[in-house]
């Protein structure tokens, strides 16, 4: 079950890291369009291409079971939000187009992958419980960290959110060091 909660604060980072990219390319994007295109036009595409990617990786999610391991994919998530900070510190809206997009398409990968793991570590008789407070984790902990770091961009700049994030993708990824067992 540690495992699980490990888990679980791995996806809320890393789904903060996604909430946070609307927000913080439009602080720069107002100054420095992406293609001549206008800021609304660019955060349009960016989040086209996020849901496209979601819908993709969760489409393939069946056939890379065997292939891709859930801790690989965790793995493979924290690298790529690693880059896309590097995007974030270049205010390179490319890089961020690129990187979250592949990190969309990991997180429709891990999605029902994380949902089986779950059901499988719980005990029927607490399923709805455990369910509901799962449920609670993933939406609140995202939400308040993208809280938290839409009000830090916005205060004291991107490189200082990127900073913070920064910090937090290195514990997912010690934590993700720590989980000993294959999952």
């Amino acid at each position: 079950m540690d495992r699980v909660i490990f888990i679980l604060f791995i996806v809320s980072i890393s789904q903060a890291v996604i909430n946070v990219t609307v927000p913080i390319s439009t602080l720069f994007l107002r100054n420095q369009p992406f293609l001549d295109l206008q800021t609304g036009q660019s955060l349009a595409l960016l989040s086209t291409l996020e849901l496209l990617a979601l819908i993709v990786g969760s489409l393939v999610s069946g056939y890379l079971k065997n292939t891709i391991s859930i801790k690989t994919a965790l793995y493979a998530s924290v690298v790529i939000q690693l880059l896309l900070l590097v995007g974030f510190a270049t205010v390179h809206f490319g890089l961020i187009l690129l990187f979250s997009s592949l990190d969309a398409f990991i997180a429709g990968l891990l999605s029902p992958r994380l949902q089986e793991l779950v059901f499988k570590q719980i005990p029927e008789e607490s399923m709805g419980a455990v369910q509901s407070s799962i449920g609670a984790i993933t939406v609140v902990l995202p939400s308040l960290f993208t809280i938290v770091f839409v009000t830090i961009a916005t205060s004291f700049g991107v490189l200082a959110v990127s900073f913070i994030l920064l910090l937090l993708l290195l514990t997912a990824f010690v934590m993700l060091l720590n989980i000993r067992e294959s999952i």
